[in-house]
């Protein structure tokens, strides 16, 4: 299948799994004023690619899977769709931001990368991180800021929204037992 991407990006790739890192390069040679690969992330790409409807490569990142028999006209042009795509073009990259600022201050403290990928299986690290959670909305309500500003809360709150998403998606059992199952002191 061969995809080109339009205006300034001119090369094409004939493979989406070979594309996505020949469109990360490119374009990071373009946008990026340090590393490719160091400053450049996939969800830069994907952002990229649905700017530049680029379907192939954003097909192969987001493991979206078009069916036949989902071909419908879309719009009043007679134009046609073949599946549902999120709609990340409208998550700001505030958000992302903010995610990775928690994780940044997490590494400053002198936690391992990733380190919060260890506790997905975890009821209780959840749990744990849920109260902590909690902690900082309650800062929020209460325009608590000794411990952290309002951003600092609400990169925490973000920090946990991502690692319960990721635990339902890689560990839904373990969010399971974690919130709906075990007894739980108080």
């Amino acid at each position: 299948m061969n995809c080109h991407y339009p205006g300034c990006i001119k090369e094409a790739f004939y493979s989406c799994k070979a594309g996505v890192h020949t469109l990360s390069m490119h374009i990071a040679s373009q946008y990026s004023s340090t590393s490719p690969v160091v400053s450049f992330g996939v969800l830069q790409i994907l952002y990229i690619c649905r700017t530049h409807k680029l379907s192939c490569c954003y097909n192969y990142v987001t493991g979206t899977k078009v069916e036949k028999d989902n071909i419908k006209n879309v719009g009043t042009s007679g134009a046609q769709s073949s599946g549902f795509y999120l709609p990340f073009e409208q998550v700001p990259w505030s958000l992302i931001e903010s995610a990775a600022r928690r994780i940044a201050k997490g590494q400053e403290k002198g936690y391992e990368v990733f380190n919060w990928k260890k506790g997905l299986n975890d009821p209780e690290f959840l749990r744990d991180r849920f109260r902590h959670f909690l902690n900082h909305v309650n800062a929020v309500v209460e325009g608590i800021v000794d411990h952290d500003d309002l951003r600092g809360n609400a990169d925490a709150m973000t920090w946990f929204m991502m690692l319960l998403n990721e635990a339902i998606k890689v560990y839904p059992d373990a969010v399971h037992k974690a919130f709906y199952h075990e007894e739980r002191g108080l």
